[in-house]
């Protein structure tokens, strides 16, 4: 299998990519899609075209805040994917 620059398999383009968001302690964020830490207005330009579900802490609310403002499509608490993933992909497939 081929994977892009970021460790992306190449052979798909995905329409949906969902992704963790986490503030540790250097203030960083973690892209597991890529386990590279980058600023999330770089994890957005890198994952495009692709619609972007960002999940985290509701302990980290200044994250997903950031999240939404850096362009996610959608940014919920990690307990909603739990709960209502396949709904929440449904609603972004639209």
């Amino acid at each position: 299998m081929r994977f892009t620059r970021n460790g992306v398999p190449s052979s798909r383009n995905p329409t949906i990519r969902v992704v963790t968001v986490a503030v540790p302690a250097a203030k960083t964020w973690d892209v597991l899609t890529d386990v590279e830490r980058v600023a999330p207005e770089q994890a957005v330009a890198d994952l495009r075209p692709a619609k972007l579900l960002g999940f985290g802490s509701h302990e980290q609310p200044d994250a997903l805040r950031a999240a939404r403002r850096a362009g996610f499509d959608r940014v919920v608490a990690r307990s909603a994917i739990a709960d209502r993933l396949a709904a929440l992909v449904d609603d972004l497939m639209i």
